[in-house]
């Protein structure tokens, strides 16, 4: 479906003509206060190109008495002015120091009867810069690294800001201003053939500018004062308006159209950019030697030798395998030719199928390191998606939900980018855990193409990981893989998000659960393929979709399942063995902290061993056992104990809680953390003896681990003591708490469908709730859930974004699974809650 461009040219003109009705504006204005004075536009209004929110750039030359009246009667018809009085020497002095000035000065145009002044100040404002052109250019490239690294640093963020963004207008800007210093270039007409583009090159450059200027006159129409930002929101409004169609649909193809013009935008910025540099480069001229038939070298990049590519379509991948084997940089010359032959390059590779030449050269490059980008830059010419057409399905596809901050494409070269820096040990300090599970890695190249393609199938529909498990074969085949290979690629990208569902909603004390993930892997080899795949795709996702506690939770599976790798997974394990020598452990610990309120030691270890199920010893270590023991024996005193064990380098903090009842701690302990600004990742619950309740929580606040302060933590204490006498004082806090006024709260993102699913196994109920975060959301479910006759024996707590995904292992109260009836009171009841 080709995307629709009626818009284009409607936005584009609207631009235009709003730019001539602010000029007829303003030169009424003038002539009626008699101005003498010449007046200019600079900037975008020079370029006569405005959109509704756009300033008035003015420069005036000379002093006028009638200044202030003219100023006052446009801001009388609501218009944004901004404006200077500076003679030419003035302001060719101002630009000497300051860069806005200096590139303002390169479109100035005459609104006035003096075009001559206005072509002067241009001309003079070129020459001026010309002088210094290393440094104005040392200078805007400096610009638009602070601006890649504050708007995001990829053209492919899934809320990007028009103007600001890589790939914005701003990245336009620069190349024009670039262009007019070093080739002397007075409008963006004359800029092709200065630059001796082709036809080709030329349209497509000059196309992306049209699109991103008439898709802000479009946002601006519709959104007076909403800035330059495409939220999700504005995006479905976009696409249904703009021809795309309404739905997820019709904003994947809208976004996918925004994504290609902004694309070429960067990457012709970067050609021009270069291209500037080599034009400025002082005598000698750089060393070119002939290296065979294919390849010259210029200075220190790697260039095709004249009619290459024609004899032979796979000197395209050769190029950049060729390139990184030599340390060398590819010439922008050659990308710019490759470029201009993508088509047909594409359509060659397609016509021979199976090429093991071009895909011997794109797996160098997947797979070795990368200093100088090669990858990106293979993939931003289409040689990529040429050989794997699955995977230029999925290129500028969006993700439109909750987690992901990139496009299908950017996300996967990312995550690929992260392997490389660990297998080449640049994350040794930061991940030493992933840094050794690389080194059992023992054919890198399938991890790496199983990276490229673990996200295939999200261009198929619903169940990627299998749908692109699918399709896997096929690739391998086109590739040159063998059967071996294809097939543990195939399984990588089938299973690529199991770990990441077991270390987020499993019990890790489960051994089935560890057992039944190591016959999956097989080996240690592969638990370290899907371990390091893993977290490559999840720590790229987004910044708000991974976290401390999330590796520390994938790290956990990885050490348990290497255990049981080590051991044998058909060994069997008897449970009693962990139980008596956490026994042993503990009453040597009890000893030695010989604690008066324990006097016998070994009765209260026997009461507290008989007490609690087997697979509360198998998760606790011998000192928490320890530690509950103590804060329940300390009940008799006080009703509520709370123990805080911070964990800063794993981002989240335990909290141990005890009461002298046996059921409502969750929820009392839910509430009052989030009154508190504290978020729970987990809970480990538990009722001994039937009379008292004790939960293991492990909680963060947002700058990760709380302190252990105690000062920090008496209200709570004090919160929570009332609020297991007075429930209904807690239920009416988080019900009235509200987010503070005045503070920033970006758009909100699409909306979340709630889900309840509830699974009976043959020993329990796992309840799993999908819906909008908000305060008090965890206090809400365990509420409704404790006022059923069911006990929450371990929860699962994920947030990301606005989205939390909650589990629940339930069980009736005599044990075991929930019957029909209780399941569906359990449905109702939450239903109802979550509205």
């Amino acid at each position: 479906m080709q995307p629709p461009t009626r818009w284009i040219d409607e936005g584009l003109d609207g631009a235009r003509a709003l730019s001539a009705r602010r000029d007829a504006l303003v030169r009424e204005v003038y002539a009626r206060h008699d101005l003498t004075t010449p007046l200019l536009a600079l900037g975008g209004y020079g370029h006569e190109i405005l959109s509704p929110r756009s300033d008035l750039d003015l420069l005036f030359l000379e002093d006028d008495p009638a200044q202030p009246a003219l100023l006052k009667a446009l801001w009388d018809e609501g218009l944004q002015i901004g404006y200077a009085t500076r003679d030419a020497a003035a302001s060719l002095a101002l630009a000497a120091e300051d860069l806005h000035t200096a590139t303002a000065l390169l479109s100035a145009r005459a609104l006035s009867e003096h075009p001559a002044l206005a072509a002067a100040l241009r001309r003079d404002a070129r020459a001026a810069l010309r002088a210094r052109a290393a440094a104005f250019m040392e200078q805007l490239n400096a610009g638009r690294q602070r601006r890649h690294a504050r708007y995001g640093g990829s053209v492919y963020l899934l809320e990007p800001n028009l103007k600001q963004s890589p790939g914005g207008l701003r990245e336009l800007d620069a190349l024009f201003w670039a262009s007019a210093v070093v080739y002397e270039i007075d409008r963006w007409a004359d800029l092709p053939q200065r630059l001796g583009l082709e036809p080709k090159a030329a349209a497509e450059l000059l196309a992306a500018r049209a699109a991103l200027i008439a898709l802000r006159f479009h946002l601006h129409q519709r959104w007076p004062h909403g800035g330059d930002r495409l939220t999700f929101a504005r995006q479905e409004r976009l696409a249904l308006e703009l021809g795309y169609g309404e739905g997820r649909e019709g904003v994947e193809r809208f976004m996918a159209h925004y994504y290609a013009r902004a694309t070429t935008a960067r990457r012709w910025a970067a050609l021009v950019f270069d291209r500037c540099a080599a034009r400025l480069t002082p005598d000698p001229p750089p060393v070119r030697r002939a290296l065979d038939a294919r390849f010259r070298q210029v200075g220190r990049r790697l260039a095709l030798r004249a009619g290459a590519l024609e004899r032979d379509p796979r000197v395209a991948w050769q190029l950049f395998s060729e390139a990184r084997r030599r340390g060398m940089s590819v010439a922008p010359e050659s990308l710019e030719l490759i470029l201009s032959q993508r088509e047909a390059l594409t359509l060659d590779a397609r016509r021979r199928r199976r090429d093991t030449v071009a895909a011997q050269a794109l797996l160098d490059v997947l797979c070795q390191p990368d200093p100088d980008g090669l990858l990106e830059q293979l993939h931003g010419a289409g040689l990529i998606g040429a050989l794997i057409p699955e995977f230029a399905r999925v290129t500028h596809r969006v993700h439109h939900d909750l987690y992901h901050v990139y496009t299908v494409d950017a996300h996967t070269l990312k995550a690929i980018e992260r392997i490389k820096a660990l297998q080449a040990g640049a994350l040794a300090e930061e991940e030493p855990l992933l840094t050794q599970a690389m080194g059992y890695v023992e054919h890198p190249q399938r991890l790496y193409l199983a990276t490229l393609l673990h996200d295939i199938g999200k261009a198929i529909g619903p169940g990627h990981a299998v749908q692109g498990a699918r399709r896997v074969p096929t690739i391998s085949r086109r590739l040159g893989l063998t059967m071996t290979a294809s097939l543990q690629v195939t399984w990588l990208v089938r299973d690529h998000l199991s770990m990441i569902h077991l270390s987020q909603r499993g019990d890790l004390s489960d051994e089935a659960l560890i057992r039944e993930l190591g016959r999956r892997v097989g080996d240690q080899a592969g638990l370290a393929m899907l371990f390091i795949l893993s977290w490559a795709d999840a720590s790229t996702t987004g910044p708000q979709a991974w976290g401390a506690w999330k590796a520390a939770l994938l790290c956990e599976l990885y050490a348990r399942c290497t255990r049981a790798l080590r051991q044998g997974l058909d060994l069997y394990q008897d449970p009693e063995h962990t139980v008596e020598r956490r026994r042993r452990a503990v009453t040597r610990w009890l000893l030695r902290r010989a604690d008066p309120r324990l006097r016998d030691v070994g009765g209260a270890v026997e009461r507290f061993f008989g007490a609690l199920p087997t697979a509360y010893f198998q998760r606790s270590p011998a000192r928490d056992i320890a530690r509950h023991m103590e804060m329940l024996e300390r009940l008799k005193d006080h009703p509520v104990r709370l123990e805080i064990a911070p964990r800063p380098r794993r981002g989240y903090a335990y909290v141990h809680a005890a009461a002298a009842q046996p059921t409502g701690l969750l929820s009392a302990v839910a509430g009052v953390l989030a009154l508190h600004g504290l978020h729970i990742l987990s809970a480990d619950l538990y009722v001994v003896a039937e009379a008292h309740a004790l939960d293991i929580l492990r909680v963060r606040d947002d700058e990760g681990a709380p302190s252990d302060d105690p000062e920090a933590w008496a209200r709570p204490r004090a919160d929570l003591e009332r609020a297991l006498k007075t429930p209904d004082w807690l239920w009416a806090e988080v019900a009235a708490r509200r987010a503070p006024e005045g503070r920033f709260e970006w758009p909100p993102p699409p909306p979340v469908e709630t889900q309840i699913l509830i699974e009976h196994h043959p020993a329990r109920t796992i309840l799993e709730v999908h819906a909008g975060d908000r305060l008090g959301l965890l206090y809400t479910l365990a509420r409704e859930i404790e006022g059923l006759p069911a006990r929450i024996r371990l929860a699962r707590i994920s947030t990301a974004n606005d989205a939390a995904h909650d589990t629940f292992f339930l069980e009736s109260m005599a044990g075991g699974p929930l019957d029909e009836d209780a399941s569906a009171a359990l449905y109702e009841a939450l239903s109802r809650a979550l509205g």
